[in-house]
């Protein structure tokens, strides 16, 4: 065999051993794969979709009676004994608790002793005297102060012209002295002008006593002449000139009249004028004096400098007087507003101590603790022996024909859009509807209390937890998935998305684990939010556990 031909048939050889090595390595991969996959977790998916729900919320709460009554402890007592038992229907006026009773009643005695001395100590400040408020020598003080400053400005002014002040004062004090001459002359002319009128007066005076008794005999006379015509005596000359002489007699005693009381007006308007002049005597005695005053206090003025410095210490003198007053009078309100407010502080001590004795008087007086009204006992804190401090809570009554409720905690958006009357699902109930939704007091920004009446058999108030699914309103949300698909864990709420990934030996499927938040639910869908969520494939059920970035395969029929 030639050289050639050996070539040929190895060269065959060397293909046909690379087209089986080839062959069998495809096998062993085909195999390979398949058995890999039949390790791998088995998970079903579904893309998530937008749709509408009809969401709801799940909240629980304590069973309460729309009428429920706390019995409060009186004061520090200790039980006797409790004939009662929890969860016993009590009439109205039944006894629920009975009290020891002690002779003892240390601080009732105590506060009508703090109240005896307190009435003896307003008796003792009633019968105080007033605190003294006469500010009479601290004003006069002032007022000669300024008197003082008046006159140190004088001097200072004078001080300044000393000589042509001097010989002003001096001038005035002479043109002083004349209208003084002057007003004495004046007064000893009106004084003997008063006692020429006094003495006309009085004779005017008995003139008129002298008219009055000539008019009373005229009078007397015509009384006499007066008698019937027919009589034989009668005169009629002697009657006309009995009633000419009454005339007269008249005439006269009004012409004297007024003669008095023209001289009596006289006589006032000279008395007026008198008096006048005293006080202008009076008055210009003042001025001399004062005048008189200052020309003794600028003959001794020395200096401008002098009388400066007497100005100032007047001043200061004013200063120190008036701020006596003022700090005088502020003290004096300030005592008698702190007395007032000790008054009015006294007076409410009194009238707390005595509603505190009545009440300890009351208090005393119970003996036992009687139900408000007729109901079941929900809730017991009383034992024999035991003790209760004032306003402590001893039974809580229900009444179980009030009718049923449970308040429930939810969440601001869910709760916005629950309408009252809308049915609730509840365990142990018959039936519940939304009563009313209103701000939750401990967040009221971001959650609610929805109250659910309730009505059913059995039904224990305080003792039982409602739980409730309350049904939304119906929306749209953008990303919707099964129930299955929403795990949590420590982190929180989560779902699982398959990402594929192409190889050559095929696709990969990995389990990536997104956090999301829920938005709402129905019966059996979560609506989701979430980064990467929308139209993602979410794997809604797995053989067993996965974690994330686990490789995982499809059930089988499923395709992405």
């Amino acid at each position: 065999m030639s050289d050639e031909n050996k070539k040929k048939k190895s060269r065959k050889w060397i293909v046909k051993a690379l087209i089986a090595f080839l062959v069998i390595m495809g096998i062993l991969t085909f195999f390979s794969n398949t058995i890999m996959n039949m390790t791998l977790t088995q998970v079903s998916t579904q893309q998530v979709y937008g749709a509408t729900l009809s969401s709801i919320s799940r909240a629980s709460g304590t069973l309460h009676a729309n009428s429920e009554v706390k019995v409060k402890a009186p004061g520090e007592v200790t039980i006797a004994e409790v004939p009662v038992y929890l969860y016993q229907e009590v009439e109205e006026g039944a006894v629920l608790a009975t009290f020891e009773t002690s002779e003892e009643h240390a601080d009732l005695d105590e506060a009508r002793k703090s109240l005896q001395e307190l009435e003896k100590e307003m008796e003792y400040d009633a019968r105080k005297p007033a605190e003294n408020s006469d500010y009479y020598d601290m004003e006069m003080a002032v007022y000669d102060a300024e008197k003082a400053v008046k006159q140190a400005e004088k001097n200072l002014a004078a001080a300044k012209n000393k000589d042509a002040v001097v010989s002003q004062t001096r001038t005035d004090i002479k043109a002083i002295q004349d209208q003084l001459t002057q007003i004495e002359k004046d007064k000893t002319v009106l004084e003997s002008k008063k006692q020429e009128l006094e003495s006309r007066r009085d004779t005017a005076y008995e003139k008129i006593e002298s008219a009055k008794e000539t008019l009373t005999s005229a009078q007397d006379a015509l009384a006499s002449c007066i008698t019937d015509p027919s009589d034989p005596n009668f005169d009629q000359a002697a009657l006309d000139q009995a009633n000419k002489d009454v005339e007269d007699a008249q005439k006269e005693v009004q012409k004297e009249q007024a003669s008095y009381n023209s001289i009596s007006d006289e006589l006032s308007s000279v008395c007026s004028q008198l008096v006048d002049k005293e006080q202008a005597y009076t008055k210009k005695s003042t001025e001399l004096e004062e005048k008189q005053a200052d020309l003794a206090e600028f003959e001794q003025i020395t200096t401008v400098e002098e009388a400066e410095r007497a100005l100032k210490d007047a001043k200061h003198t004013l200063q120190v007087a008036r701020k006596t007053l003022s700090d005088a009078k502020t003290n004096a309100g300030i005592s008698s507003d702190r007395e007032k407010d000790t008054k009015e502080e006294k007076l409410k001590q009194k009238e707390d101590l005595e509603k505190k004795i009545k009440e300890l008087e009351d208090y005393y007086k119970i003996t036992e603790i009687r139900a408000p009204i007729s109901g079941t006992l929900i809730s017991i804190n009383a034992t024999r022996g035991g003790q209760c401090m004032k306003g402590d809570e001893m039974f809580i009554i229900a009444d179980m024909n009030s009718g049923m409720y449970v308040d429930c905690q939810v969440e601001k958006k869910d709760a916005d859009t629950m309408m009252v009357g809308a049915e609730v699902r509840t365990d142990y109930c018959d039936s519940a509807f939304v009563d009313s939704v209103r701000p939750d007091p401990s967040d009221p920004v971001n959650s609610r209390i929805v109250r659910v009446s309730v009505e059913g058999s059995y039904l224990v108030p305080g003792a039982m937890q409602i739980s409730c699914t309350i049904s939304t309103s119906n929306r749209y949300y953008d990303c919707v998935v099964p129930k299955g698909a929403v795990q949590t864990d420590s982190e929180g709420t989560f779902i699982y998305i398959l990402l594929t990934k192409n190889s050559p030996l095929g696709e990969r499927y990995i389990a990536r684990k997104l956090p999301v938040k829920i938005l709402a639910e129905d019966s059996t869908s979560y609506a989701i939010e979430g980064a990467g969520v929308n139209m993602a494939y979410c794997i809604v059920r797995t053989e067993k556990p996965i974690k994330n970035g686990e490789q995982v395969r499809l059930a089988q029929g499923e395709t992405n």
